[in-house]
């Protein structure tokens, strides 16, 4: 019973050990399959999806550095067939994009190069490595002899060594000079031939420049006419200012006889004349010559102003006595004529740096204009003020017939008439207030007016409290030692 049952454990067991190796074999046998399917399955995937993908790659890649005709491989229909054929479609818009901007800019730089053909300036772009990038035909007018030289891609450095010599500046002196550089290029050049280019450089952000070429000759020409007539005019304006002084001291002399013997006939010196037409005549002969040289007196001062020969004298003056005893001299004046004079000066003496007797004169000269255009029943103000400077303001208001803008520029003008009629109401010479302003304006000082016709007139004249603390350059050219 032992052996039947212990044979029976071994058969049993002898199963269980075949069982065994055969469920080994046969899961070794599973994964062997399994794995060779694996490996079938990453293949598959490998030449379907990962190829294709990583041809897309690269194909964008290419297509990103600019080959946008490079081919892109097809795919089939999954995914990454569908990938292929979206970027297939974008290269191709791609292309269609840049074909149109490339159409565009070559569009735009012909426009540009027909443009600039077409301007009458030379205009030469120079890139920043020294290379003529852009250049049209008119720069070749100007420098014919290597005209075929300058187009784009040449060196301009070359070109410049050619085109030197034929550029001249000239000095203040008269002097010729070439440029040294090309940073020097800039400015107005005469050609051989007489001809004269103006050269504006700028330069631009990519470290280039670019010149602009325009024909100066004309402007040149235009240049030397008008100096030509201002000298002109300078000579003729000292022609007529010598004329005025000398014939101004030749009338002088005999008219200081007519006057002295006119005196002397009216004051009868010498015994009665015993008709009392012959003293009301020599009467008139005084007047009439003391008037005449009044205007020549004038006449000579303002000859010796426009020359720079009207000198200043300077010294401590008090304006307030000034303005007074101009104003004593006036009140019979405005008497006479009916008007009503005021005079307004500061309670404390104003000292300034002045000529007594041409200080007299100016205000004189306005007093006299305020009560000759002035109507009766007018009133004249005169009005002193200290300037904050040290300076003084002198105002002479009248209640006159005015003028208007135009006018006033007329009346500053020598021997010019506001009325210009043969019959005018108001006579003179039209030296008064020109003169007047040359004296302001000898003490460094201004004057201005202000008018309105059928209101009034405002003359204002500032002075300064020390003429030679003005500028030097006016004040040298009144002839007056600039310290």
């Amino acid at each position: 019973m032992i052996e039947l049952i212990a044979e029976q454990s071994f058969l049993e067991r002898r199963k269980a050990v075949t069982s065994i190796s055969t469920f080994t074999y046969m899961g070794i046998g599973a994964t062997l399959a399994a794995l060779l399917l694996s490996a079938a399955i990453t293949l598959l995937l490998s030449r379907r999806i990962v190829r294709p993908l990583a041809a897309a790659a690269s194909v964008a890649d290419r297509i990103a550095e600019g080959e946008l005709q490079t081919p892109i491989p097809v795919g089939g229909l999954d995914e990454a067939g569908a990938l292929l054929r979206s970027m297939t479609v974008m290269q191709d818009n791609l292309r269609v994009l840049i074909e149109r901007e490339t159409a565009q800019r070559r569009s735009a730089q012909v426009r540009l190069i027909d443009a600039l053909e077409t301007l009458r300036e030379g205009i030469l772009l120079v890139d920043a490595e020294g290379r003529i990038a852009v250049v049209n035909s008119e720069v070749g007018v100007y420098f014919p002899e290597i005209a075929t030289l300058i187009v784009p891609g040449a060196d301009f450095r070359a070109i410049f060594g050619m085109i030197q010599p034929h550029l001249k500046r000239e000095t203040m002196a008269g002097e010729a000079v070439v440029p040294v550089s090309m940073a020097a290029l800039d400015g107005e050049y005469k050609l051989e031939g007489g001809r004269w280019m103006h050269i504006s450089r700028a330069d631009i952000r990519d470290g280039g420049f670019i010149l602009l070429l325009s024909d100066f000759t004309e402007v040149k020409a235009r240049e030397e006419r008008l100096k030509e007539a201002s000298e002109q005019a300078q000579a003729a304006n000292k022609a007529k200012t010598t004329f005025l002084a000398n014939m101004s001291h030749e009338l002088r002399t005999p008219l200081n006889a007519i006057i002295g013997f006119s005196e002397i006939l009216n004051g009868q010196f010498f015994g009665a004349i015993g008709n009392e037409k012959y003293i009301e005549y020599s009467g008139n002969i005084l007047n009439s010559g003391k008037h005449l040289l009044e205007i020549i007196n004038s006449v000579l001062d303002l000859a010796k102003s426009e020359s720079s020969k009207l000198l200043l004298d300077p010294a401590e003056v008090d304006l307030n006595d000034i303005i007074e005893s101009c104003a004593d001299m006036m009140r019979d004046q405005c008497g006479k004529a009916q008007l009503d004079f005021r005079v307004v000066v500061p309670p404390t003496p104003l000292v300034i740096m002045a000529e007594a007797a041409k200080l007299r004169q100016i205000f004189l000269n306005l007093l006299s204009n305020a009560v000759k255009f002035t109507d009766p029943g007018g009133r004249i103000d005169l009005a002193v003020r200290t300037l904050a400077n040290g300076g003084a303001q002198i105002r002479v208001t009248d209640t006159g017939i005015g003028m208007s803008e135009s006018e006033i520029q007329i009346a500053l003008e020598p021997f010019a008439q506001v009325d210009t009629r043969l019959a005018r109401r108001y006579e003179g010479a039209g030296l008064g207030l020109p003169l007047t302003k040359a004296l302001v304006e000898l003490h460094g000082g201004t004057l201005s007016i202000e008018s309105v016709p059928g209101v009034g007139t405002i003359v204002i004249v500032r002075l300064p409290k020390d003429r030679r603390a003005s500028e030097g350059p006016a004040a040298a050219k009144e002839g007056i030692p600039v310290p």
